[in-house]
């Protein structure tokens, strides 16, 4: 049998055929696509295909309708799940500022209204995830993403600032609470005038100096945690110590009637509480700048 030549109408390409397979679908080499083998002379067998019946117009909507549904589903699914990571990461930015003005910055009326506002917000957060998750019957999740948010926000607010810093704000801290103990012993030293000697060796006996000596005691108790804390908290007590010899020394030369070791004594006091003061202020203000902190 010879072989006859079928013209590929998609592609024009040329496919050589034996004429008994005249009617037979078949691929094209050339781009393809099928194509059902003819040639000149011979009858073109293309088969008809029939058409599918058309679904009952029922089963057409119900599955429109099912892929419609199925496609809302998803897409609120999307939503929640990026309402409720929306929510957690409200509630986790407001647990870590929260915790760095806790830890970190010195306490004034706009430091604790800015702190209410941020554990405000964080229990806004907390509460929309509970409501979402509650809703849904999955509290397990809400559990899993507010421990989360906690978890996170306060470990970033806690070591936000290194461990240089957080030893020099933990030693402010320790110093900002022995003011009040260190006023009750300077402060009666501001009302003397007008005193006779006996009253002012009584203050000093009965007040000052317990009182300054009850703050150096505490002074002493404050651990250092670096070098340069150890080096500036040394300046404080240097100071500390010459205005309490003073103070001891007044006293004693009031008792003893001797006013050129009064007059020796006042210096040294006021020496120290220079040092105490200024030196001492100078520096903790330069390592605060260094830091970043004040």
């Amino acid at each position: 049998m010879s072989d006859l030549k079928h013209t590929c109408p998609h592609c024009n390409g040329h496919i050589a055929f034996p004429s008994e397979a005249v009617g037979i679908v078949v691929q094209c080499p050339h781009c393809a696509n099928q194509t059902v083998l003819s040639a000149p002379g011979y009858a073109n067998a293309q088969p008809e295909l029939e058409p599918l019946p058309p679904k009952p117009l029922h089963e057409a909507v119900g599955a429109e309708e099912h892929t419609s549904d199925a496609t809302l589903e998803s897409t609120s699914e999307g939503n929640w799940w990026a309402t409720v990571i929306a929510e957690g990461v409200f509630a986790a930015f407001n647990v870590y500022y929260f915790t760095y003005n806790l830890m970190w910055v010195a306490k004034n009326t706009e430091t604790y209204l800015w702190m209410f506002v941020q554990f405000m917000g964080a229990a806004v957060g907390i509460g929309a995830i509970f409501v979402q998750t509650l809703h849904r019957k999955i509290l397990p999740i809400g559990f899993a993403i507010t421990g989360l948010s906690l978890i996170i926000g306060g470990a970033v607010g806690f070591f936000s600032i290194s461990s240089s810093e957080r030893n020099f704000m933990g030693y402010a801290k320790q110093v900002a609470a022995l003011s009040e103990i260190e006023s009750r012993a300077i402060d009666p030293m501001g009302a003397l005038e007008g005193k006779t000697d006996e009253e002012l060796r009584v203050i000093l006996r009965d007040t000052v100096i317990p009182n300054y000596e009850n703050f150096f005691t505490k002074l002493q108790e404050i651990p250092a945690d670096s070098e340069e804390i150890r080096t500036l908290h040394s300046v404080y007590l240097d100071g500390a110590q010459q205005y309490l010899n003073g103070l001891r020394g007044m006293e004693q030369a009031l008792s003893n009637q001797d006013g050129d070791a009064f007059g020796v004594a006042l210096e040294m006091a006021l020496k120290g509480r220079q040092k105490a003061d200024d030196s001492y202020v100078t520096q903790f203000n330069g390592l605060g700048a260094k830091y970043g902190l004040q």
